[in-house]
């Protein structure tokens, strides 16, 4: 629930960066749609899944916790003049950012918006800054995009090559497990993964080419098996499913097929406990 402030809201000193840097506010990521059936109201977000974003909050309220690799990352309920968002913030985001994240702190973070089939948004965090060195987070994030073309284009003209070379049904053959559909439709809890383009991003996939995300996704997978089916959607368009190699999409499952694809590129509807 959005704090109530008997005095001026804390975030409104700082109006005049908020309407400087920030690229989107809670009402974009969460407005209220009025539905013509039963009256209610459902908070669908306007923001396209993926997009990038800067946002700036009122940290109200986080939650640490402890993954099965030993490395700390946080649930962090972010409040701007509008409402507020859930932001989730991986291992490797929180290393940087641990002693920003209290409860209070005004924080000004990049990162990418992650909307479920419901229409409600959260977001990714990538970097975070505090309020007083704000404009740092505009030149992290033109470093992440440049760190992420240049490392990726160096194997681009390798994955041309392979698939120059390659016949036209190869990418939708059997791989480790994981088996072409080209008009497979994703079940209910499917967990849904893309293969970023190469050079797209700072994920590692982006520096390899599909065979090996492939091979890596597969690998990933043989670790957590469950009941879960897979859809992994190709460069190309195609969507491969895995018929026989079903997931447990734990959070662990979660990080390291983040950390493989990028954050944006995995979706699971349900979190398995762990």
């Amino acid at each position: 629930m959005t704090g109530v402030y008997i005095s001026d809201h804390p975030l409104n000193q700082y109006k005049d960066v908020i309407d400087r840097l920030a690229t989107v506010n809670t009402t974009q990521l969460g407005s209220k749609s009025q539905s013509e059936e039963d009256g209610n109201m459902d908070e669908i977000s306007e923001i396209q899944d993926g997009k990038e974003l800067v946002i700036i909050g009122l940290i109200v309220g986080h939650r640490n916790l402890v993954t099965k690799k030993g490395q700390m990352m946080a649930f962090v309920q972010l409040e701007d003049l509008y409402g507020d968002v859930e932001v989730i913030v991986f291992p490797k985001t929180f290393e940087n950012c641990a002693e920003l994240l209290a409860q209070d702190n005004i924080i000004v973070l990049s990162g990418r918006a992650d909307v479920a089939e419901s229409g409600q948004a959260k977001i990714i965090a990538e970097h975070i800054v505090g309020i007083d060195e704000a404009d740092r987070i505009i030149e992290l994030v033109k470093s992440g995009r440049s760190n992420g073309r240049q490392s990726g284009g160096q194997r681009t003209s390798r994955a041309q090559d392979d698939s120059a070379n390659a016949s036209p049904n190869s990418q939708a053959t059997s791989h480790e497990g994981v088996k072409t559909n080209s008009s497979a439709s994703a079940l209910t809890d499917a967990v849904k993964l893309r293969i970023p383009q190469s050079g797209e991003g700072i994920s590692e996939a982006a520096n390899l080419d599909e065979k090996e995300v492939l091979s890596e996704i597969s690998r990933i997978m043989a670790r957590y098996p469950g009941d879960n089916q897979v859809l992994v959607y190709l460069r190309n368009g195609k969507i491969m499913s895995s018929q026989q190699a079903l997931v447990r999409p734990s959070l662990e499952f979660a990080e390291e097929m983040a950390e493989l694809l990028g954050h944006a590129n995995v979706k699971i509807k349900h979190i398995a406990n762990s």
